[in-house]
């Protein structure tokens, strides 16, 4: 049947297209075959064809495909060569901008070098190969490959299809993609397959063999004769193959002293490389690598050292790899530091390698205390010594600031009241370790060795946390006392502040007793006991540590007393110290000292206490006798001493219970029963003399001529006892009194019970000034005076108030008719007989004088009561009298208390008028409360 062209060339494209797809894109020589059958089979339906013919029906078919290499490949086998070279030159050179048109116009090209061996021959093939492999090179070839290209290219070939303008880059990329390769693998540390990829490049005669790749090379990679210098050892690189991708990165720095020298003309870096003198040392410093030391060749040797040690770690023991790069890359290294790590490769000890990598880091003084413990401890070992002594001035700061840092910790804890056991425990850890590492001693600070030499042992560590424990929960309050006193004591055992092991620390008591097998009775009274805070140290540490030696009974009757506290406990506890079978097998003294200092500590309320506990003379005295049954001699007689503890007050009251216990019965009918009542007495042996008359007064209540005088005044004794001294006082006067001055007394009294005060004050002035009674005499009138009431002028006048009386008593007549005057006529009297009858007179004149002023009184009660019934008409009947009417006075005041007079105006009966001063208030409170003045006025309405 016959086809037209059209209709076979669209077949011709259609199965093309199918063998091209299925082969993926790549065009081996199966599918090559499959194409040039059909190609063939497409010109056999074609009518008889010239070759010219032929050419332009397949640049047809050619020019019509979408995929013009696979069509080129089709119809190659076909087509003439000049047309065949013609047409793939013109197809497909116009994607070589690209790199994967130009690697599939590369790949074309050997293929139709395959299809038709005349258009494309043998050396444009292998030029066409090589550039297929330097357009994605292999770095180990790239040299060889360059080498190659020369070489072919030295032998004459048509350029216009293998090495066109876009194709004669490729070399240039391929030096740089070379370049950029060997760079790289310098920075990961790659430095064997660097060497083997630049190897090439140190041949004798690469420059006699290759001038245009040494050319290529001198635009393209103008430091590659550095890389042509370079003669590493090889062995060295192929041991560092083993290295892991990050460890050649971390050791980089320390990796390049093998590699090229890139600012010199060495074969190695490790050649280039010399020390500087700096700060009295020599140093050789690259990157993060640091070497130093006091001798110049030394340190040019440490390099190499460095190298070895790495070879050394790599064969023998890479787990010392990681420390390795940790005092390569963050320390400065020194002989030491290198020895350290030869004797950590050759112990091979993992644990050990980590611990010293840990402590060597720049932030290990962050490190977990438990680590850099067991790291000491580790180090400590009888063969890490000397690595210990190797690591010591490396170490020492780390280990310092890690005590400084956890006694902070410590520090801080406790003085937020927090607890401090977690923190103590680490901080004795770290502590013990370094103890038990004398090596690292000749490079610690004196303060902390001297801190280390009396380190508490793990028991007494134990003991006191356990202790401060009991303590800390005892207590109803945040941080008792003792608990403040052990925080101390651990502050001072563990940071060196304060004292531990100071005289009298009752703590040291307490640790002896925990030490003991645990009794929680023993334990409870131990810390009642340290508790007491304001008792002596030293007598709390004896007790604690006499309290393991007393028997269980004093312990189970000691128990509730010591709990107890307050005043009773004092009582309780004064007992158990006279119970004879409760003190067997312990010593007295410290349980003696000890209730001193109870008795000491209750001063201000044991007194109270016990008059009121004690609610009868004989349970008082008796108590008493037991204190000083007690005390004996301990009794102290300084002054100041607190009373109960004082001998003269026991000795006192001993005289008080053997000879005036009738005065105190009687006495009791004054003040009340009990030694309550009677505190004023009981307690009063620092003024013993001065109560003693009143107490001998009450004791016989004898006769005498003062007896009446002496009731008098015993008789006004207060309860509370507040005038007993007064009292005693004048009792003992009465008694050495005159007759003439027991009189005087009388008088006085009898004044004071039946005259006014201000006539019984002038009666006492009087007889003050009476030449008939003796001093002692007038002393018993003064304390007298006092007792009743009666106030005696310092300054006393010199005549006689009764004078006056005389004088006035002319007008007491006008004003008071019905009073009897003296007669006028009575005859000169004798001065004997007037001496005689001068008392009586006195007398008479005091008596008549009071009369006078008792009648003036009433008779100015009346005036007033008839002035407020009728006040004009009391007036005028006053005036019609002659006696003076003060109306202008009450009118101004009346009804207001003399002693507001100052404060008080009177407008009218229902108005008054209230003035306050404000001089108490400053100007700015005055201004608060709305004052302007400097007082205030108050009306009241009535």
């Amino acid at each position: 049947m016959f086809r037209s062209r059209s209709s076979n060339s669209s077949g011709w494209h259609r199965d093309v297209i199918r063998i091209s797809t299925a082969s993926q894109g790549v065009i081996g020589e199966s599918t090559l075959a499959q194409l040039q059958v059909r190609t063939n089979a497409y010109l056999v339906r074609q009518a008889k064809l010239s070759p010219e013919g032929r050419d332009t029906c397949l640049l047809s078919l050619i020019y019509s495909h979408p995929e013009k290499d696979v069509a080129i490949l089709a119809c190659a086998h076909a087509l003439t060569r000049d047309t065949l070279r013609n047409v793939s030159r013109q197809e497909l050179q116009v994607n070589l901008s690209q790199s994967v048109g130009v690697r599939r116009y590369l790949r074309t090209i050997i293929t139709i070098s395959k299809a038709h061996i005349d258009a494309v021959n043998n050396a444009e093939a292998q030029c066409a190969q090589v550039l297929l492999q330097l357009s994605s090179p292999d770095i180990f070839a790239v040299g060889i490959r360059l080498q190659e290209l020369e070489t072919i290219l030295s032998g004459g070939i048509p350029r216009d299809l293998v090495f066109c303008h876009d194709l004669c880059q490729m070399p240039l990329k391929a030096c740089n993609f070379f370049e950029r390769q060997l760079k790289q693998m310098k920075q990961v540390g790659r430095w064997e397959d660097a060497y083997r990829a630049s190897m090439w490049l140190s041949s004798p005669r690469f420059s006699v063999d290759y001038p245009k790749t040494e050319e290529l090379l001198n635009i393209c990679f103008k430091g590659w004769k550095k890389w042509a210098r370079w003669r590493p050892t090889s062995n060295r690189l192929q041991l560092w193959g083993h290295l892991k991708q990050k460890e050649r990165e971390e050791l980089g720095d320390v990796l390049a002293l093998e590699g090229p020298d890139e600012i010199g003309q060495n074969p190695r870096l490790l050649e280039y490389l010399h020390p500087i003198f700096d700060n009295n040392a020599w140093l050789i410093k690259y990157g993060v690598l640091s070497l130093y030391s006091d001798s110049r060749v030394e340190v040019d040797q440490m390099l190499t050292r460095v190298l070895y040690i790495l070879d050394m770690a790599i064969v023998d023991f890479p787990q010392v790899l990681a420390l390795f790069t940790t005092i390569c890359t963050q320390l400065v290294i020194d002989a030491n530091m290198l020895g350290v790590l030869e004797h950590v490769i050759a112990s091979r000890d993992i644990s050990i390698t980590t611990g010293i990598q840990t402590l060597l880091m720049p932030a290990s003084t962050n490190i977990q205390i438990n680590f850099l413990t067991e790291v000491l401890s580790q180090l400590s070992r009888q063969q890490s010594k000397e690595l210990g002594s190797m690591l010591s001035p490396h170490i020492k700061g780390i280990v310092e600031e890690n005590m400084w840092r956890l006694q902070k910790a410590f520090c801080d804890r406790i003085r937020n009241n927090q607890s401090p056991s977690g923190v103590v425990r680490k901080l004795h850890a770290l502590g013990k370790a370094l103890q038990e590492a004398p090596w690292l001693h000749p490079y610690l600070d004196e303060r902390l060795k001297s801190l280390l030499r009396q380190w508490p042992t793990n028991e007494e560590l134990n003991i006191l946390l356990e202790v401060r424990a009991c303590a800390h929960s005892s207590q109803t309050r945040a941080r008792s006392p003792l608990t403040k006193k052990i925080d101390g004591d651990l502050v001072a055992l563990l940071t060196g502040i304060g004292t531990f092991g100071e005289v009298g620390n009752p703590v040291q008591g307490l640790i002896q007793v925990w030490r003991q097998p645990p009794d929680s009775h023993v334990r409870e009274i131990a810390l009642a006991i340290a508790n007491q805070t304001t008792f002596p140290g030293d007598v709390r540490r004896q007790c604690l540590q006499e309290l393991s030696n007393m028997n269980e009974r004093f312990i189970r009757r000691m128990e509730p007393v010591i709990k107890q506290g307050g005043d009773m406990a004092c009582v309780n506890f004064a007992d158990i110290l006279l119970t004879a079978h409760l003190m067997e097998g312990g010593e007295t003294q410290c349980w003696r000292d000890f209730f001193r200092c109870m008795i000491e500590q209750h001063r201000h309320t044991i007194v109270d206490s016990m008059l009121t506990y004690f609610n009868s003379l004989s349970l008082w005295f008796d108590w008493l006798k037991k204190l000083e049954t007690v005390f004996g001699n301990a009794l102290d007689t300084q002054p100041g001493t607190f009373t109960m503890l004082h001998r003269s007050f026991y000795d006192w009251n001993r005289l008080l219970s053997t000879s005036y216990l009738t005065s105190l019965k009687n006495l009791e009918t004054v003040s009340g029963p009990g030694p309550r009542n009677l505190q004023w007495i009981l307690m009063s042996w620092e003024t013993s003399e001065d109560i003693i008359p009143l107490l001998d007064y009450h004791n016989s209540l004898s006769t005498g001529p003062c007896q009446r005088a002496t009731e008098a005044v015993a008789s006004r004794l207060l309860p509370n006892g507040a005038n007993s001294l007064l009292i005693s006082k004048t009792i003992s006067l009465l008694s050495r009194s005159t007759p003439n001055g027991v009189k005087a007394c009388l008088l006085v009294l009898d004044a004071r019970k039946d005259l006014p005060k201000l006539a019984a004050e002038n009666m006492l002035v009087d007889r003050l000034q009476s030449n008939g009674i003796s001093s002692s005499d007038k002393k018993a009138l003064r304390a007298l005076s006092e007792v009743i009431g009666l106030a005696v002028p310092e300054n006393q006048p010199e005549t006689s108030p009764l004078a006056d009386i005389q004088e006035s008593l002319p007008a007491a007549q006008v004003i008071l008719p019905s009073v009897q005057p003296v007669p006028a006529e009575t005859q000169p009297i004798a001065p004997v007989e007037m001496e005689a009858s001068l008392s009586p007179a006195v007398d008479y004149l005091g008596h008549e004088y009071l009369a006078i002023i008792d009648e003036a009184r009433r008779l100015n009660k009346l005036r007033l009561g008839l002035k407020n019934h009728d006040e004009r008409g009391t007036s005028a009947l006053l005036a019609s009298l002659g006696i003076e009417d003060p109306a202008a006075l009450e009118r101004t005041f009346p009804n207001i208390p003399p002693s507001l007079v100052d404060v008080v105006e009177y407008l009218n009966d229902n108005e008054y008028e209230l003035c306050f001063p404000l001089t108490n208030l400053n100007p700015t409170r005055r201004a608060e409360l709305g004052y302007a003045g400097d007082f205030c006025v108050l009306n009241v309405y009535l």
